[in-house]
């Protein structure tokens, strides 16, 4: 029988090798800088117009559960204290007096290292109407709930929703992240990605491309005009891939 004492020793020369690795790794010194050096302003009120995300072209179209009522979830929000809702919310309120620097970076790491158990608190979200196409399965759970958990939690936390914004990717390419939770103040979009990444600047994103975003309130389509892309070309392409009605 294979012994676990004996695996032992490899496995965590594995796990400091893993840890090494992220070391040697360059830190990206310009994205940590902006996000240490932003300018917060209010939280409880809206952002500042003119940023474009990922200087994307985009265009608000309507409130989220008026622009898909068939996509409207079927679920429902646990309601029972289960262990990981009791501490996040006993983390929720230790985040309470900090800046709201801390704020933001204490939900991203605590979330990311929820991994499954994030589904728990994003299921507070998935309840509500407006995140119905969020459940499409070109996003899968576990990317969404993390972002969807992360919005939640800032939420609660007292941010307005309209410096909220989980932006779905463009499902023909191959991002690192299929879906993130983007927080807009000091006139930047700074993203929380679900994979251990630091907090960056959308764009210091490479790799990433919106193919919408929307928070409770408002749902954007985007499209790329680098590559000359029109709005059209972009509504066309979500219509035809959702199989939702134009």
């Amino acid at each position: 029988m294979f012994n676990q004492h004996f695996a032992a020793p490899f496995t965590n020369l594995n796990a400091a090798a893993d840890r090494f690795r992220d070391w040697w790794r360059e830190p990206d010194v310009e994205g940590l800088y902006q996000f240490d050096s932003a300018h917060w302003g209010d939280i409880g009120s809206s952002p500042s117009v003119g940023h474009l995300l990922l200087e994307y072209g985009e265009h608000a179209l309507g409130r989220p559960a008026d622009l898909f009522p068939s996509l409207a979830p079927a679920r429902t929000p646990k309601t029972e204290h289960t262990v990981p809702l009791k501490h996040w919310r006993k983390m929720i309120s230790s985040l309470k007096p900090y800046g709201v620097r801390g704020q933001v970076a204490g939900v991203h790491a605590y979330i990311n290292s929820m991994n499954g158990a994030a589904g728990e608190i994003a299921m507070l979200a998935r309840a509500q109407s407006w995140s119905g196409i969020l459940s499409r399965t070109t996003w899968p759970d576990t990317a969404t709930d993390k972002a969807l958990a992360k919005y939640v939690s800032l939420k609660l936390l007292g941010f307005n929703s309209e410096r909220l914004r989980l932006v779905l990717a463009d499902p023909r390419f191959g991002p690192r992240d299929p879906v993130a939770l983007a927080v807009f103040f000091g006139g930047q979009a700074f993203v929380l990605s679900g994979d251990g990444s630091a907090i960056t600047t959308d764009e210091r994103l490479p790799g990433f491309y919106p193919c919408c975003s929307l928070n409770a309130l408002q749902f954007y389509l985007h499209w790329n005009r680098g590559q000359g892309e029109k709005p059209g070309d972009a509504a066309k392409r979500l219509i035809d891939h959702f199989n939702l009605a134009a």
